[in-house]
């Protein structure tokens, strides 16, 4: 069952950074040291308050080696189904 209510894409981002810095192994500050970007912004982007620009998204996209995509699918439905 999914943690958030469907379509709300805000969330699904969230979720999906969240998911990939845990499974990359890092803390949030190890991510945000990466990203040159202070550690409360990766916090505020896994806590859904605010969502990464496109500079960041496309930092992100390759530290994770994702598309910029894959932060937009909800993979949790998708697995849960």
């Amino acid at each position: 069952m999914p943690s958030q209510p469907p379509g709300n894409l805000k969330a699904t981002v969230a979720a999906n950074i969240k998911a990939e810095r845990e499974r990359a192994g890092l803390r949030q500050r190890d991510l945000a040291e990466r990203l040159d970007a202070d550690p409360m912004l990766v916090s505020k982007w896994e806590r859904g308050e605010h969502t990464p620009s496109a500079k960041y998204l496309s930092a992100l996209a390759l530290v994770f080696d994702r598309d910029l995509g894959w932060f937009y699918a909800d993979h949790e439905t998708r697995s849960a189904a």
